[in-house]
């Protein structure tokens, strides 16, 4: 097989194989492409039950530990970067770290980074994308991209990066780039006016990738090749001299078709909206603006109302409420200190009534995180809690929150991860089992990893009926197939159930060709990258296996893990 197929097909079926990742994932800056800030999962909406909430200190250089951007949360694992180059894993319910790499110094870390097929993008200060295996920190590819200081988020769509970088502090002389998962580059764009991008992050929308500049202007470009579609000078067009740099992200909305952004100006700043039409083009005739303190908040939108933060720490803030379609106010909350921010929105309690909670935090030396509630008839600011951090570990917190799971998770200037979490928001069942696939008859080890469980049920043959009522109890599997399981716990005040499908898998060979002649090493029961290229083909093709053995996805799967991370099967 030539070297030109063989990746190819490698990368077909690395291409078919991602992390898995769920719905509760929160992967990129504002949780997806269209920069959100919504979400339908649960987080603490009464203020967090400190004895499940957690804290994890960042131990690396002194002055270098700040977390500038949002942590990503993929699965059970939250990771985070600081400016020394640290990167930590820590698990999401336990605030116990699983691995910590160092990359060395890497600046000010001011670009959010991103997730997509398995990978970390780390945009940094000088001048590199550093990209990184999720489930294990080692540094898969870096590059060095030419461009200067990486502070625009990275958007990752379609097995494809986008950032920008900007030259200085205030922005000027920037480029955007595309880059391939894979370290390939799709293209760079120089900026046509003389701004930069400094947090201007990208939007997707269709086949168009949308982002503002620190002169004003607003880009659409075709996000294949990065040509320009079109481009307008916001100023111009909203008949607004002083509207500054475009500092946030923007924002799209498709149930209205409007990309919403905010700017930054010396003494005060803009909320804009703007319909994008299906062609990639700005609706020049419908649009709409209105005054705010300087902001570079991305403003987020649900059910008719718009939400952005804004204010610096010297000049305090205001988080404030708009109606979508002619962004006349509804509301405006003062916390505690400015909002450079991007409101988080939950959308778990929406019963049909509008009900949602707004998370925030303020970039002050007593930084908070806020919630605040807001539904379809209100007019008026709702707190609902903050929580400051102790004296002890309270700083600045530049950047915003992402929640998974019934979960809060933010970072501050003092190099601390914080946690937040009540009994109510999050699931309390959850469990591992080690190993999860092996040969009949095979000993599996549950652990139950559930908060402030007192009593346990396990049906760990999926069959419906109680196995066990042991807290970590021990199964001999003596017959192949997949198992569903299940664990029903009992805590001081309610029950829960988590239920995983198919999370046994018992075989009766150890290769799914039930090939005694396997090449893999170092005893026959490793998987070569011909034999996964085989059982790719075989699976796409419909063709049966030389052994007779009918390949499925999962076995291609299976297989390619068991290359990948080079266990036995």
């Amino acid at each position: 097989m030539t070297n030109t197929r063989l990746w190819l097909v490698s990368l077909a079926i690395f291409t078919l194989l991602p992390y898995c990742v769920s719905a509760s994932d929160w992967t990129q800056f504002q949780h997806d492409t269209y920069n959100s800030g919504t979400s339908m999962d649960k987080a603490p909406i009464t203020y967090p039950d400190l004895n499940l909430s957690w804290d994890y200190t960042f131990s690396g250089t002194a002055g270098l530990s700040n977390v500038y951007s949002p942590p990503l949360v993929v699965n059970d694992t939250v990771y985070a970067v600081t400016p020394d180059g640290s990167v930590s894993a820590i698990n999401k319910r336990t605030g116990i770290e699983k691995w910590s790499i160092s990359l060395g110094y890497i600046g000010y870390q001011l670009g959010a980074p991103a997730f997509g097929n398995s990978t970390l993008f780390i945009p940094t200060y000088t001048g590199k994308i550093f990209t990184i295996d999720a489930e294990n920190g080692n540094v898969a590819w870096n590059i060095s991209h030419g461009g200067k200081w990486g502070f625009t988020p990275v958007t990752y769509d379609e097995h494809r990066i986008f950032f920008g970088y900007c030259s200085d502090w205030e922005g000027t002389e920037g480029k955007y780039y595309c880059y391939y998962d894979n370290g390939t580059k799709g293209w760079e764009r120089d900026s046509t006016t003389t701004g930069g991008y400094y947090w201007a992050g990208a939007t997707v929308v269709g086949d168009f990738l949308i982002f503002g500049d620190s002169e004003g202007f607003l880009t659409s470009v075709y996000k294949e090749k990065g040509t320009l579609r079109d481009e307008i000078n916001v100023a111009s067009v909203f008949g607004l001299s002083d509207i500054g740099s475009i500092k946030s992200s923007v924002s799209y909305n498709e149930m209205n078709s409007k990309l919403y952004f905010t700017s930054e100006g010396a003494s005060k700043g803009y909320l804009l909206s703007i319909v994008f039409n299906e062609d990639g083009t700005f609706d020049v005739y419908d649009k709409c603006s209105v005054e705010i303190l300087p902001s570079t908040s991305t403003p987020a939108y649900y059910n008719g109302r718009v939400y952005a933060g804004s204010g610096d720490h010297d000049t305090g803030g205001k988080l404030y409420c708009f109606n979508g379609s002619d962004l006349s106010e509804i509301w405006e909350y003062v916390p505690n200190g400015g909002i450079k921010a991007s409101p988080v929105i939950s959308t778990a309690y929406d019963d049909g009534e509008g009900e949602v909670y707004i998370y925030f935090t303020t970039n002050t030396d007593k930084g908070r995180a806020y919630c605040l509630r807001d539904h379809s008839d209100n007019n008026a600011s709702e707190e609902v809690w903050y929580y400051q951090p102790p004296s002890d570990k309270y700083q600045y917190i530049l950047q915003g929150v992402a929640i998974s799971d019934g979960w809060l998770y933010f970072g501050n200037d003092g190099g601390y991860l914080f946690g937040l979490a009540t009994e109510e928001s999050i699931k309390i069942a959850a469990f591992e089992a080690e190993p999860s696939s092996g040969i009949a008859p095979l000993t599996v080890q549950f652990n139950d990893t559930s908060i402030g469980a007192v009593s346990w049920e396990w049906d760990v043959d999926g069959d419906g009926e109680v196995d066990h009522y042991d807290q970590n109890p021990v199964h001999v599997y003596t017959v192949p197939g997949k198992y569903t399981v299940s664990i029903n716990v009992t805590s001081s005040n309610r029950n829960d159930m988590l239920v995983m499908e198919d999370y046994i898998y018992v075989g009766d060979d150890w290769n799914p060709w039930n090939d005694e002649d396997s090449e893999g090493i170092p005893d026959g029961s490793y998987i070569t990258i011909d034999e996964v290229i085989e059982a790719y083909n075989c699976w796409r093709y419909d063709d049966v296996s030389d052994t007779g053995y009918d390949v499925s996805i999962d076995d291609v799967i299976e297989m390619y893990n068991a290359w990948r991370f080079n266990v036995a099967m």
